[in-house]
């Protein structure tokens, strides 16, 4: 991110609302100069215009900025080891059947809603299972083996960070394919082992 338009982006987060010459003051900048980086923020879909600010004197309304909802992965979170920590809790408090059940319901739940059925072709309910996991932040997609068979790809895991000592959040995704796609697959590639991607074989 260019350092102004960060600088934007804190500006804003700060204050909730800001105009331009409210955000010009602050970084003692010329106006003209971040009206061109709020037009990339908002072409980018970081920032939109929230109203007109109305004032007293003579003069054009000023137009009043806020961010958006996509803005929020420029600033730091902790979900990663907040989650590691009740995951952690929940495994020294709970019987492992207790642990392994829990994730499988989370599992099926996810799956429950989602139109697929072993009367559809396998290439239908991989576009399914690809466009559900993609909308889930898995970045998946699936490919035709010259040899036969297919591969269902994820290259974003959702768990970076936790996978690796958690192992019930991979078998929670290997029994959540297997509910989209109506059978079992067999995982090939593994994020957690070093692989760039974790990917499933149908055959």
């Amino acid at each position: 991110m260019n350092g102004v338009r960060q600088h934007i982006l804190d500006i804003l987060k700060e204050r909730g609302q800001a105009t331009v010459a409210d955000m010009a003051s602050a970084l003692n900048r010329a106006s003209v100069s971040l009206r061109h980086h709020l037009d990339i923020l908002q072409k980018q879909e970081l920032v939109r215009k929230a109203g007109v600010e109305r004032r007293n004197r003579r003069g054009r309304p000023r137009h009043v900025y806020e961010l958006t909802e996509a803005a929020s992965r420029f600033f730091p979170h902790s979900y990663a080891s907040l989650a590691d920590e009740l995951l952690k809790e929940m495994k020294q408090r709970l019987p492992a059947e207790e642990v392994t059940a829990f994730f499988q319901r989370l599992a099926v739940e996810a799956a429950s809603g989602q139109a697929t059925d072993q009367q559809q072709g396998i290439e239908e309910r991989l576009t399914i299972a690809s466009r559900f996991l993609s909308e889930k932040g898995y970045l998946a997609r699936w490919e035709r083996q010259d040899g036969g068979g297919y591969l269902l790809h994820m290259f974003n895991c959702p768990y970076e960070g936790l996978a690796a000592g958690h192992s019930e959040l991979c078998e929670m995704d290997l029994l959540l394919v297997s509910k989209l796609l109506k059978l079992t697959p067999q995982q090939v590639a593994h994020a957690v082992a070093g692989d760039h991607r974790c990917s499933y074989l149908i055959e």
